[in-house]
């Protein structure tokens, strides 16, 4: 069994974070310089930097909330993120793997508000993969774990007692590995010879566990040590995503489209047909769920998976990858939006809110940006996406999307402190055209106002920075 304890100290922040349950709060907004990543962490969910040479950063592929305020995000090339606030704002946590792209978080999930873990692989010279906990919300983390050629795809915890799915690479061969002591030791459970891949794992308690893979196999536990079939559902199935509420209603997704459902804990049959690769799914009761999809559709559900109404987030593509639903009914979900430059995929976070029948997805109505310690805010009745910033000596450009309904009326007012920017060069562009705009004043800021009409619009703003002492600032 290739499995190797670490402890190494892996990570050392520098952000403004916690202390999470001692008074202390989050910044706005974070201005992230270091990784050649000089992009931000907007405070309305969405999450979008870029490197110095264009390309696209990383992309989100599991969220976590332990409670209505405080959330985690975890996605490619080594991203961790932190929300205190329910996610209207978001930090970025950096360690010594931020912007390695050989990185990939896939799950991550927190006891309390302190203790915590995340697991991840790391795609260089072979496949490993890696379990870290943090025990102050995500400051610092340790590194307690290296599985050495497995892909591991997601593990779940109740208090210190784990399981995780675990598909051993040489053998091409699927485990589940076991821990009672919060990941410091390791066992692989006996499954006799099944040879069946993994993919996802959900434990309703200390005792009953469900795991799901390849070929539509479906395995459980009810004393959390021996294992059998549930269920087959048919070779042709490949189950990504497994949920359940309790002992009895539960629900798995599945690569071609398929949502199905359990009564009793084994009794699955298939209860829709989406016909799009779904990523996730997650209820909060017996009755109300989402389940998400690389094609950028969110499904929901309020009659336990009978029915489901289909919506899709705006006009740019989406790859939804992780779903979350607090108990409230407010709905997170991470993923990337693939309609970028050179086709990678940028971080993006959405917070769904239920209010009666309105379920819209809310992209971003307001982004906050921090520029030499002050915020300079966008507002608008759009949605704002795609948010990028970039410097050259002491040029500032700032640009982002907004997007509505066509043909419907819409503005923006974009808020810049006066010891901020230097106005008297300002050029701002619609669609690579010039805009028409108006500025008013208030004894500390400018505040820039344009109107236009929907669909989607790109707003770019180029301007320079100041110095303390009104003098422009050339940044190094």
């Amino acid at each position: 069994m290739h499995l190797q304890k670490i402890m190494v100290c892996i990570l050392s922040t520098s952000m403004i974070l916690m202390c999470l349950m001692h008074g202390l709060a989050s910044t706005n907004l974070t201005n992230i310089q270091q990784n050649n990543f000089p992009r931000f962490v907007d405070e309305s969910g969405i999450t979008y930097y870029t490197n110095e040479e264009g390309t696209i950063a990383t992309g989100i592929t599991k969220i976590f909330f332990l409670n209505s305020t405080l959330g985690w995000a975890v996605g490619y090339a080594g991203l961790m993120l932190c929300t205190i606030d329910g996610g209207k704002n978001w930090s970025l946590l950096t360690w010594s793997g931020s912007g390695d792209s050989s990185w990939i978080f896939k799950d991550l999930e927190f006891i309390n508000e302190t203790y915590g873990w995340v697991l991840g692989s790391k795609y260089e010279s072979g496949l490993n993969s890696f379990l870290l906990n943090t025990n102050d919300s995500g400051a610092t983390w340790n590194l307690i774990y290296t599985f050495t050629d497995y892909d591991i795809q997601a593990f779940d915890f109740i208090e210190m007692k784990g399981w995780m799915v675990a598909n051993y690479i040489p053998q091409y061969r699927g485990d589940i590995l076991y821990t009672s002591d919060g990941g410091v030791t390791w066992t692989i459970q006996d499954l006799g010879n099944v040879g069946y891949l993994w993919f996802d794992i959900k434990a309703v308690d200390e005792t009953h566990v469900w795991v799901v893979g390849s070929d539509g196999n479906i395995f459980w536990t009810k004393d959390g040590i021996n294992w059998g079939w549930a269920e087959h559902l048919g070779s042709q199935y490949k189950l990504r995503a497994v949920d359940l509420v309790n002992l009895n209603y539960g629900w798995i997704v599945t690569d071609s489209g398929e949502i199905f459902y359990c009564t009793y804990g084994y009794n699955w049959h298939m209860q829709y047909d989406a016909n799009e690769t779904l990523m996730d799914v997650d209820y909060i009761n017996e009755t109300y769920g989402y389940v998400v999809s690389t094609k950028g559709s969110i499904f929901y559900s309020t009659d336990g998976g009978l029915t489901y109404q289909k919506e899709t987030t705006g006009s740019l593509e989406r790859d939804w990858r992780s779903v979350f639903m607090l108990e409230d009914g407010r709905a997170y979900f991470g993923g990337g939006t693939w309609k970028t430059a050179f086709g990678y995929p940028n971080c993006l976070l959405a917070v769904m809110e239920k209010t009666g029948s309105n379920r819209d997805v809310q992209l971003a109505p307001t982004m906050t940006l921090k520029i030499n310690d002050y915020n300079v805010t966008m507002e608008a009745d759009s949605t704002l996406t795609d948010f990028s910033i970039s410097a050259k000596g002491s040029s500032l450009a700032i640009s982002f999307t907004v997007f509505g309904p066509n043909n419907v009326a819409g503005y923006c007012n974009i808020t810049i402190p006066k010891s901020t920017l230097d106005l008297s060069e300002l050029n701002i562009c619609l669609d690579e055209t010039t805009a028409n705009y108006t500025i008013t004043e208030t004894a500390t800021d400018y505040i820039i106002s344009m109107t236009y009409r929907h669909s989607i619009h790109r707003i770019s703003l180029v301007t320079f920075l100041i110095s303390g002492g009104g003098s422009r600032h050339f940044l190094t």
